[in-house]
């Protein structure tokens, strides 16, 4: 009996426990669903599977303007538009079907404000297993979809002016640089029209060159005279960047402004250009020059994000850089040896910047690294691909500073000539490249990787090959030379054929003219020059990768030797490099 008794006060108790986690459970639901910021909202299934609203809470209420005991017993189409029932419903059909859970994102009009929704789907079952109810949660994304897309936007114009500043640092010509940079910002931004407004040192301007959309005219030459006066100009250049939403709203002179009415514009945009006048021989530092607008027009308001606004500045800075380079150009032709001075300069400055810059570098790569490798475990996937980010960038970075110390060290640290067996030192760059032949399956002086003339693993020559001479020169710097222009050879190949590199020598007159063979790529002639000169490249990062250096490098070695070094080639046939270096007396061996 007392047993009996015992088991009754257990099980009255047990049933007392539940109840109160019940309760407490409940009300902790509760709690939540009348809090929540998202908005919730719960659906009946009802035996013939029709959905009826059952309630929702305050957040629910607030965006949809419903009270909830309006919609309690209601079917979908009673409480919403046609369109948003439709696709609720279907998505209930879909979260019933698959017994689970289900996330989407639609859009949705509510109260004449169009937003972003993620919307969640939860089934709730009884206890016979059948899906008696929905549960669903709402909440608005709009501002992180926003964010998102600016990054994105962000990421996308970077890689936009990359492109940009390469396409226009790849020429020295001032009409083509200008040409370039008008379209590419025509496009870029999809504007309606871009032009650019070149201004004289007496005050006057001409329109240079303009794109615009299809079907729109463009800007007579006649039809800027007298449009723009000094006083808008200077509102154009008290900022980096003119950016005008309404048109109407500036307070411009009457003259622009009939301008701008005249040709329907709305909104604008303008960047001025300011370049540096080329050093003078006075004790003055020549002023900063406003060199011309580079304007964006829309016959439509357009709103200019922060982002397009630091786009055009930053362009407008790199195409100061690029019309300086040009005048520099230009001023090569009248003043070699101020040129030759300014390059000597230029090259003790690259030397002693290099070396500055070396241990910052590495500072930032280390810490980097260390970064990666402590807290890999503990950082998401973004970190982690942002400290890729930092680590790549120095990488780089470190590339291009090592090339510029070896291109300042050409004229600088060179060692004294003596007599060098072109053979020898032929071996040495081969060996120095033997990953980068083995990789490429190369074949170079008419031997590849895995022949059996290769001994230890390292390349060797065969004695049957022969004819290259000695001369009177720097071993370690023709070693270099040797090793830029076959590994050029090898780079610049054609992805469908294995590299395939000849190395002669013949004697001409006074000097021996050396032959660099290969089977890539090719260059097009009107880019032979160009290819010498030191930061020029003719291809993007992503295709092939490098400094823009190694020619330069070469070019100067050739130049310390007293020869000269071109190239002949055509697109898809190869390239052929040519170098001369004095014979000097010296015989072949």
């Amino acid at each position: 009996m007392l047993r009996m008794v015992g088991e009754m006060i257990y099980t009255w108790w047990a049933q007392r426990q539940a109840s109160a986690s019940l309760q407490a459970s409940e009300a902790l639901y509760a709690g939540i669903f009348n809090h929540s910021a998202e908005s919730i909202f719960l659906l009946d299934v009802l035996p013939d599977g029709k959905l009826v609203w059952e309630t929702a809470n305050a957040a629910w209420e607030e965006g949809m303007g419903i009270p909830a005991a309006a919609i309690a017993g209601k079917s979908l189409l009673e409480v919403l538009p046609p369109e948003m029932a439709a696709s609720l419903e279907n998505r209930c059909r879909a979260c019933i079907a698959g017994s689970g859970p289900i996330v989407y994102e639609q859009t949705l009009e509510l109260r004449g404000s169009t937003r972003m929704w993620r919307i969640i789907l939860v089934p709730i079952w009884d206890t016979r297993g059948r899906i008696v109810k929905l549960q669903g949660s709402a909440r608005d994304v709009t501002e992180e979809k926003r964010a998102i897309a600016e990054q994105l936007r962000q990421t996308r114009y970077r890689h936009l002016l990359t492109s940009i500043v390469l396409k226009i640092r790849s020429s020295l010509d001032l009409e083509n640089i200008l040409a370039t940079t008008v379209l590419e910002v025509q496009k870029t931004l999809q504007a309606e029209r871009v032009f650019f407004y070149l201004l004289s040192p007496d005050g006057s301007g001409k329109l240079v060159h303009q794109e615009q959309t299809p079907g729109l005219s463009p800007i007579a030459a006649a039809d800027l005279e007298g449009c723009w006066p000094s006083e808008d100009i200077e509102k154009y250049c008290c900022s980096g960047a003119y950016a005008i939403t309404e048109i109407s709203q500036a307070e411009f002179s009457r003259p622009h402004l009939e301008f701008l009415h005249r040709h329907e514009v709305r909104s604008q945009m303008t960047v001025p250009v300011f370049v540096r006048p080329l050093a003078q021989e006075t004790e003055e530092e020549p002023a900063i020059l406003l060199w011309g607008l580079l304007c964006v027009q829309q016959r439509h308001r357009r709103e200019w994000s922060h982002w397009e606004v630091d786009l055009m500045k930053e362009l407008a800075d790199q195409l100061s850089i690029a019309l300086y380079q040009a005048q520099l150009l230009e001023q090569e032709t009248r003043q070699s040896q101020d040129l030759a001075r300014s390059n000597a300069e230029l090259e003790q400055f690259a030397y002693i910047a290099s070396h500055d810059l070396q241990e910052p570098l590495r500072t930032v790569g280390s810490f980097a690294q260390l970064l990666e490798r402590r807290y890999q475990d503990k950082l998401e996937e973004k970190a982690l691909r942002y400290i890729k980010f930092i680590v790549d960038g120095t990488t780089r970075m470190q590339t291009l500073v090592n090339d510029l110390l070896e291109y300042s060290r050409v004229g600088t640290r060179g060692k004294p000539f003596q007599m060098t067996d072109c053979n020898a030192v032929l071996d040495e760059a081969i060996a120095n490249l033997e990953g980068t032949i083995r990789k490429s399956g190369a074949t170079v002086q008419g031997w590849r990787y895995g022949d059996s003339d290769i001994t230890g693993g390292h390349y060797r020559r065969p004695k049957a090959v022969s004819g290259l001479p000695v001369v009177m020169a720097d071993s370690g710097q023709l070693v270099q030379l040797f090793q830029n222009l076959i590994g050029n050879a090898i780079k610049y190949s054609r992805p469908d054929e294995s590299p395939l590199v000849n190395v002669t020598a013949q004697r001409q007159e006074e000097e021996w003219r050396f032959r660099i063979q290969d089977n890539g790529i090719g260059i097009d002639p009107k880019h032979f020059d160009r290819i010498f000169q030191i930061f020029q490249r003719l291809h993007a990062q992503d295709e092939y990768s490098g400094t823009g250096i190694g020619l330069a490098i070469c070019q100067k070695i050739i130049q310390r030797h007293g020869g000269r070094i071109w190239v002949e080639s055509k697109p898809g046939f190869g390239s052929s490099f040519y170098f001369t270096i004095p014979d000097r007396n010296i015989s072949t061996p």
